[in-house]
């Protein structure tokens, strides 16, 4: 994936989403997000070996953001911080 690239995976409601690595073939930082866009839960790193098991927020979520591993430390992102929809774009 490119480095300034993500997958955003939009719910109907808030809930407990779990993510696993299934097929994957390299490591992803993974936040969990709010209905207002506010990270409430991050796992960094992980990686593909960690398959069959999944990744959860404890916090309902409405929305999940995987990017490369390494881009949330690399562009300083924490929890409680809020991602901004810019021109059809999401910026963290």
């Amino acid at each position: 994936m490119e480095d300034d690239r993500g997958m955003l995976f939009i719910f109907d409601k808030s809930g407990h989403y779990n993510i696993w690595m299934k097929e994957m073939i390299f490591p992803l930082d993974i936040a969990w997000l709010d209905k207002n866009f506010r990270i409430v839960h991050l796992e960094r790193g992980v990686e593909p070996s960690t398959y069959p098991d999944s990744f959860v927020s404890e916090v309902p979520a409405m929305y999940v953001l995987e990017v490369n591993a390494g881009y949330f430390q690399s562009h300083g992102v924490i929890l409680g911080d809020a991602l901004e929809l810019v021109d059809d774009s999401l910026s963290i």
